[in-house]
């Protein structure tokens, strides 16, 4: 027979054991991250974007974004949504920089889907929605450039750079 304390040291032995792997896999993809901004700060632009991809496939990293939106629909305990902070904000810079990458290596189309996915992350940066405009308004999305630069406003009513645009669109 297992008493119930028995039964509770294991699942308190499964959790502390599923921490650990947490983690490491944190740490794991933190050093993935600052592999890739290495590689990016010295030019090395294939590299770098290998780096940041490898990084974005990370099942921390991957899964990041729909676990904290459960987490936050569930109106679970803020430590569900803490959980996923750090790889959360790994995914958000990785998508970021990976976006000036690709805008940089001529590929508009691609820096403008992965800063649509980086804005998903964080709504709330006005240099993030301007530089979104910018990408939508080069590729001819003219709707979505006004939409991003009226975000961009929003978030910083003082940005002038997002309000000249935003009338030049007018």
């Amino acid at each position: 027979f297992v008493s119930i304390d028995d039964a509770d040291d294991c699942l308190s032995s499964e959790a502390a054991e599923q921490q650990a792997t947490t983690e490491a896999q944190e740490a794991h993809n933190q050093q993935l991250y600052e592999a890739a901004l290495a590689q990016h700060s010295s030019g090395n632009r294939e590299a770098a974007i290998a780096a940041y991809r490898q990084l974005l496939e990370q099942p921390l990293v991957a899964q990041a974004e729909e676990a904290n939106s459960n987490a936050q629909k569930g109106s679970k305990s803020t430590d569900d949504q803490e959980t996923w902070r750090p790889s959360l904000h790994l995914r958000f810079l990785a998508l970021k920089n990976l976006s000036e990458l690709e805008e940089a290596a001529g590929q508009p189309a691609s820096a403008l889907a992965l800063l649509l996915l980086a804005v998903r992350l964080e709504q709330r940066d006005a240099t993030l929605w301007q530089r979104l405009g910018l990408l939508a308004v080069r590729t001819g999305q003219r709707s979505l450039g006004r939409l991003a630069y009226e975000q961009a406003v929003a978030c910083s009513p003082h940005h002038q750079l997002a309000a000249r645009r935003l009338h030049e669109l007018l």
